[in-house]
């Protein structure tokens, strides 16, 4: 007798697009699953232009329709939602984003599904109510995967949930993204001279990634490195202030404003320095981009930051908020290009740790430990 494939729906708020990293590792992991003979399917809360477009989510997606959480509607869409996860008999249901997290295990375990958590930032979305919250909604939650041990120590005590059930899974990329050329076309458009310095940071323009103190640590390098452009890759709602500041600080016209691009590797692979200094972070795509093109990174003390970069190694740590320093260590990778090589490859050598096929393998493991291993077959963990 032939065993269907186990169901497993992945449930998250909203999918806004392929590039951002949170929906690129799930359709990366919803890719590895149909491989280990699984057949995972997609609901979300609420719809977006991206659903309505062509993307690369395979298989049909669910919306439920959920806009307000606090409502008469959000519970009868759930209730359905328990119904549906039993009628398709789905064995595990895994969780993203915030929204989801607060209201959906109750009702997936109602349903008759195991429920796994997903944790990927060390909190910043924590109120006193969505945390007493979470700790009645982790009673139906069987474990939760963070992307990081900060993130998992950080789960552990603030939502209080049993340290032995968390499971640390890092991202995991595929690794032919990062084997084509550089973006050579960038540099002409914004006529950047041969052989300049670039130092660049690939993160929204929000204010925890504080590009602000690059802002400022780049006007100061500037002095010795006259030739030195700075590139912003990302886009949000401080793009205009970040510019102002620009403007201030005399440097408008070498710090570039690349916006939100759909593959930001070929821009990484033209950096001499790669710069994440961000005042939170569970664990930065930005950072495994920057190492898989072998680029030297100097990177903010927080989060997951310190299981990416070691210090002295692949790259330099940095105090948050601390422009002197970041500086400072920009510029030793500028005057040092033996240094910066080395680092460089070492930082490729140390990117080999964060594989698409490593995450998907653990995703398997941890699926097989949770359900049991008789439902999962094809892979080896």
């Amino acid at each position: 007798m032939v065993q269907a494939p186990i169901k497993i729906l992945y449930l998250i708020d909203c999918v806004v697009g392929s590039v951002a990293g949170t929906e690129r590792q799930l359709i990366e992991l919803m890719d590895g699953m149909r491989s280990a003979g699984c057949q995972p399917e997609l609901a979300v809360f609420r719809r977006t232009p991206f659903l309505d477009g062509p993307h690369k989510v395979g298989g049909s997606i669910r919306v439920l329709g959920i806009t307000r959480l606090a409502s008469l509607d959000a519970l009868y869409k759930l209730i359905k939602l328990s119904w549906f996860i039993r009628r398709q008999k789905i064995r595990l249901v895994h969780i993203f984003f915030n929204d989801a997290a607060l209201v959906a295990p109750l009702f997936c375990r109602l349903g008759g599904a195991k429920v796994v958590g997903a944790r990927r930032d060390m909190g910043f979305w924590y109120s006193r109510t969505n945390l007493w919250l979470l700790r009645i909604s982790n009673c139906f939650v069987d474990t939760i995967v963070a992307n990081s041990n900060a993130v998992a120590q950080n789960v552990a005590a603030r939502e209080r949930f049993p340290q032995k059930r968390i499971a640390v899974i890092y991202n995991g990329h595929d690794m032919q993204r990062f084997v084509g050329e550089p973006d050579r076309e960038l540099c002409e458009r914004f006529k950047i001279p041969p052989g300049a310095p670039i130092v660049g940071i690939v993160a929204n323009l929000n204010p925890v990634k504080r590009h602000a103190d690059l802002l400022k640590a780049f006007g100061q390098l500037r002095i010795t490195y006259p030739a030195a452009r700075l590139l912003l890759i990302g886009a949000g709602r401080l793009e205009q202030q970040l510019r102002d500041q620009a403007t201030t600080l005399g440097i408008a016209d070498v710090v570039h404003f690349v916006g939100s691009v759909s593959d930001a590797v070929p821009i990484v692979k033209l950096f001499s320095v790669g710069v994440l200094c961000s005042e939170s972070e569970g664990f930065s795509n930005a950072l495994i981009e920057y190492l898989a093109c072998g680029i030297p990174v100097v990177a903010t003390r927080v989060g997951g930051n310190t299981e990416v970069v070691t210090d002295g190694y692949n790259g330099f740590l940095v105090d948050v908020a601390d422009v002197e320093q970041l500086g400072r260590r920009i510029t030793e990778l500028l005057a040092d290009r033996s240094l910066a090589t080395r680092m460089g490859q070492n930082a490729l050598e140390s990117s080999r740790r964060f594989t698409r096929e490593q995450m998907i393998a653990r995703y398997v493991a941890l699926y097989r430990q949770t359900i049991g291993n008789e439902y999962l077959h094809g892979v080896d963990t």
